[in-house]
């Protein structure tokens, strides 16, 4: 097989005029169809090197490369993994997406058209298939694929020949992939991290600033996705970056005027609030498989119902997010906060002329060394806020190392995080038992609740009880493993202060 790119909506006849003195072409059938691009916001499959497209409204197909991994008849509604029947294409899409929804991001039409090459003697020599993508920008743009019958090669090296006389080249990119992007696909793949382009004598009051600047700009490029209720990732990404925003300020604050960091904290605290029983209502709803798996069969239908109940008071809280968000009153907030981050520094306090990069070392072998002390003074007798405190410190550190790294070694900080990662995870997840279970209770609470449901809700909260115990146990070993002196000895060669900076 050999495959051409022919410019032009008359290609087929320009290859017909072309092959004409030695060949005969006729089209057998021709085909148009649209073609719909799915993926999530971020690309997640496109940057996998994989393609998932609806044909038709009728058919999804999977593909890497040329090869077509799987398809199957679908529903124009189905939107997450969850919802495709049981399969290869399930887990090809599960692996990628996680939460995300599958949602078109480039429609074009599609002209397949097959044909036979016939030499002197009527014989069939060659199989011809052309494809032409018509999209909204370019176009249209022609793929001509030629494969010879068993015995017929020299006659595909003749039409090669022959094409190649004309200045018409071999394709090197003829996937679907390629053919879509030549069509006009535009393919916007955003950082999986922002990129603030620090210096490291930037001065500390307007690094912080214009970074939590960017930092509301990203939550704010989510609202679309949350207002639409695409998937819960919209909303989950707009509260991270909303609380990283928080805790950048707040770990800097001694750079900002007293005045300025009280409007700020006010602002920031107002805007996440938006969201935060939608989260809420999110978070139990996608641990739906996981509780139903905590508990005996018997238990089933006391947690449909509760799910159920749950599914509609998320109804409820989506169009209140929704009308809150979309109000003159919100939106007024969000510009005035932002105005307010981008206003020139007002250089009122010692910290904030000070160049950035010496006053974030300091900064997190600071909060290394309080986590350390704190996570060290938890025993068994410890009260839980202690470790829902630890928690909190954890995040801090972690935001300090991921917000800051562009300042150090990328490697070193990698290590760094992959280090408090293990203590992170065991402090989030006996952290996220607890809210569940003060979730589910709180729900128990309300009442005009079944029987079945109430047990429902009685056994859940003890499994999670069971579950935070677990955790809470191992969070001990875990916080003797980060504060271990290789770990510590890491921490203190790299942010140890440089004696030209003190």
């Amino acid at each position: 097989m050999k495959s051409w790119k022919i410019a032009g909506e008359t290609h087929l006849a320009t290859l017909t005029e072309l092959l004409s003195a030695d060949f005969q072409f006729s089209i057998e059938h021709s085909d148009q169809l649209q073609l719909t691009v799915l993926d999530d916001f971020d690309w997640h499959i496109w940057r996998s090197g994989c393609l998932l497209v609806r044909r038709a409204e009728r058919q999804l197909q999977f593909y890497r490369g040329r090869d077509l991994l799987a398809e199957l008849e679908t529903s124009p509604n189905w939107r997450f993994w969850w919802q495709l029947p049981k399969g290869e294409l399930v887990g090809l899409v599960q692996q990628r997406l996680g939460v995300r929804a599958f949602v078109p991001r480039y429609r074009c039409q599609l002209v397949t058209t097959a044909g036979v090459i016939r030499n002197d003697d009527e014989k069939i020599v060659a199989r011809l298939q052309s494809r032409s993508f018509f999209g909204a920008e370019n176009g249209p743009v022609n793929s001509v694929e030629i494969v010879p019958l068993r015995g017929y090669q020299k006659d595909l090296q003749h039409i090669s020949r022959i094409l190649g006389s004309a200045g018409i080249r071999p394709a090197t990119g003829d996937d679907l992939r390629s053919l879509l992007l030549e069509s006009g696909m535009p393919v916007s793949v955003l950082p999986a991290k922002p990129t603030f382009e620090l210096a490291a004598q930037e001065l500390a009051e307007s690094a912080v600033l214009r970074m939590a600047a960017l930092l509301v700009e990203l939550a704010r490029q989510q609202e679309a996705g949350l207002l639409a209720d695409i998937d819960s990732e919209f909303t989950h990404q707009y509260r991270i970056n909303i609380r990283k925003a928080r805790s950048l300020l707040s770990l800097f604050k001694k750079c900002l005027s007293a005045e300025r960091w009280q409007r700020l904290k006010v602002a920031l605290k107002e805007i996440g609030s938006a969201t935060n029983l939608l989260r809420d209502l999110d978070v139990f709803l996608l641990a739906h498989d996981d509780y139903v798996n905590m508990l005996p069969e018997d238990f089933t239908p006391g947690l449909k119902q509760l799910f159920d109940r749950i599914k509609r008071r998320r109804v409820q809280v989506l169009k209140q997010t929704v009308t809150r968000i979309s109000s003159d009153a919100y939106q007024a907030r969000t510009a005035e906060l932002l105005d307010l981050l981008r206003a020139p520094a007002d250089l009122a306090t010692r910290q904030a002329g000070l160049p950035i990069k010496p006053l974030v070392s300091k900064k997190v072998l600071s909060q290394y060394r309080q986590l350390c002390r704190d996570g060290l003074a938890i025993d068994s007798r410890t009260a839980d806020e202690a470790v829902h405190a630890l928690r909190i410190e954890s995040k801090k550190l972690r935001y300090l190392l991921e917000l800051f790294a562009e300042l150090y070694p990328k490697g070193q900080i990698k290590q760094l995080v992959a280090l408090l990662k293990g203590l992170q995870d065991n402090l989030g997840r006996f952290n996220d038992f607890s809210v569940q279970a003060e979730f589910l209770r709180e729900y128990a609470q309300r009442g005009r609740l079944s029987t079945a449901q109430q047990a429902g809700i009685s056994g859940l909260v003890a499994v999670l009880f069971n579950r935070q115990r677990k955790e809470r146990s191992q969070v001990e070993a875990n916080i003797a493993t980060f504060a271990a002196a290789a770990v510590a000895g890491r921490f203190q060669q790299l942010f140890a202060a440089d004696p030209q900076e003190k």
